[in-house]
């Protein structure tokens, strides 16, 4: 009575409090684990005893224990060792994939005493909650040597010299924070130094990662739902850091490309916040974050960095570029992979071609079309090479698009900074000799969009247009003059539609011979004429 009692109020999701103070918050933490300990410990003789199916009480406990573990703090280890003993806790329902997941709990286990440090915390984390610990020394209250939640690494038994004890806080696992199992998908591992064991074991790991996240998100557990799309595709995209022995894993590329498409949904529907917890998770992740804690920097401001088109000049909130670094180096590390392997490997076009997504800042999108500019014809999947009616590729490209015709659609116009770097960008990359892919397509639409939607009232828009398109090559100049009437014509409502519209044009040649001739002022007069024509 009990179990179902706590399960039914359970169910009710209520989001947890993380405006406390500390030593509240670490009561409730408390509270919480015991509860989730009763109730690992309660869930086999309930389930023998209820008609209730495993289908309706497994994800509620699960996603409960989940969110208390990532709210745990420094001094819980002892706690956090008691949870993740618990093998019901990475159970999965019957008839979910079958990877074994009680791989993430030895993981799991390993990290909270993985060197002499943390084994030290754990032991302290201990006796601090009255246990035993892990050594005689120091039992009971009175025999610590510290009651403060961290113990004092200087009295620790560790060979740790003088100059890494300052570094003893990385080494701790605690805190998770939310977003804790996600963080699984970010371990790395040298290709050059590790054995055949050891890469198959990062094989089995990340696979097993990934089943079961895709297990979590299938099944609907309210702790994923409180993560951020962009957070967990931050984590999943650090997956192509791999060594390719686990990349061209078969099963790899099968639970990467099911995780991309259900984060990708996610992250677009929710829009710029999505962006901004990539970002976040990037940045905290890194070491520049240490420094920027040490610095006392305001988080916001640095966010202000990221989505404000003005951030690589000097700016009054007292931050340098240099706190964009962590981003910076991931997006080069992730066009670095992409060269090395090219477009062999599905998972990785599809990474880039996130960053290119119209949420993402600015700096972002121009980085990655900097950093692979010879190798933008590799975007395309085989799949849409494959489907030779540009249904596929039309079908990608409306995630990449802000929407139709801006005054028709009211939709958010393109940055003039990104239009002025996709103009340079297409005029010289190998995209301009093939007419075709999906960059090819993604730029041109966007140029037509741009076109279409400042040739009315907007004379500012205008000028920048000309100016972007004055030296380009015939063919495109024909490809993004032509879309734009065409959307004038159809009066694009939306990214679809306008995504519909550039494959009829660049891949069918629709109304190509109307301004096969047609010089920018032409152009421009056909466009008001269009429009006139259509009100």
């Amino acid at each position: 009575k009990v179990f179902s009692f706590t399960i039914n109020i359970l169910k009710k999701d209520a989001a947890p409090a993380t405006d406390l103070p500390m030593s509240r918050l670490r009561w409730i933490n408390r509270a919480h684990a015991s509860l989730g300990k009763f109730l690992s410990f309660a869930f086999p003789s309930y389930l023998a005893s209820t008609t209730d199916s495993i289908e309706a009480t497994l994800p509620v406990l699960q996603s409960f224990v989940f969110t208390v573990i990532g709210g745990l703090q420094r001094g819980d280890e002892a706690v956090a060792a008691q949870i993740f003993s618990q093998d019901i806790l990475f159970t999965k329902i019957e008839g979910q994939n079958s990877n074994n997941a009680l791989f993430l709990q030895d993981i799991m286990m390993r990290e909270i005493c993985t060197n002499p440090k943390a084994q030290a915390q754990l032991n302290h984390s201990f006796k601090l909650n009255g246990g035993p610990g892990l050594t005689a020394n120091g039992i009971g209250y009175f025999g610590l040597e510290s009651l403060r939640s961290e113990t004092d690494f200087r009295l620790a038994p560790s060979k740790a010299s003088d100059s890494n004890i300052q570094d003893t806080s990385d080494s701790l696992i605690l805190p998770l924070g939310e977003d804790w199992l996600w963080k699984l998908l970010s371990s790395t591992i040298d290709e050059a130094s590790a054995g055949s064991d050891a890469k198959t074991t990062a094989a089995e790991i990340v696979n097993a990662s990934l089943q079961f996240l895709l297990y979590v998100e299938n099944i609907g557990m309210s702790f994923a739902r409180r993560v951020h799309p962009g957070s967990k595709m931050y984590y999943l995209l650090n997956t192509c850091f791999y060594p390719e022995s686990t990349i061209r894993n078969e099963i790899f590329e099968s639970l990467f490309l099911q995780a991309f498409s259900s984060y990708q949904n996610q992250a677009l529907q929710r829009g710029i916040p999505s962006a901004k917890s990539f970002i976040a998770a990037c940045y905290q992740h890194s070491d520049h974050f240490k420094k920027f804690k040490a610095d006392g920097a305001d988080y916001d401001k640095v966010m202000e960095l990221f989505f404000n088109e003005e951030a690589s000049h000097p700016n009054s909130m007292g931050l340098s570029t240099k706190d964009l670094k962590a981003v910076d180096d991931f997006v080069d590390d992730l066009c670095v992979a992409f060269t090395d392997f090219g477009a062999q490997y599905e998972c990785f076009v599809h990474a880039i071609r996130f960053l290119l997504t119209p949420i993402m800042p600015v700096r972002v999108r121009s980085r990655v079309l900097d950093r692979i500019r010879d190798l933008l014809h590799l975007l395309t999947t085989q799949e849409e090479i494959d489907d030779q009616s540009g249904g596929k590729i039309a079908e990608s490209l409306v995630s990449f698009y802000l929407g139709g015709i801006s005054f028709v659609d009211e939709s958010q116009r393109d940055s003039s900074s990104f239009l002025d770097i996709l103009a340079s960008t297409l005029m010289k990359s190998a995209c301009s000799q093939r007419r075709e892919g999906f960059f090819y397509y993604y730029a041109v639409g966007c140029l037509a969009r741009s076109l279409a939607s400042s040739c009315i009232r907007c004379e500012c828009g205008v000028k920048a247009m000309r100016r972007r398109l004055k030296d380009m090559k015939e063919e495109i100049w024909m490809d993004i003059s032509s879309t734009a009437i065409c959307c004038m014509k159809r009066r694009c409502k939306n990214a679809e539609e306008l995504s519909i519209a550039v494959i009829e044009v660049c891949k069918n040649g629709s109304i190509a011979e109307e301004v096969s001739d047609f010089g920018f002022d032409m152009v421009l007069e056909k466009l008001l004429e269009v429009h006139s024509d259509s009100t």
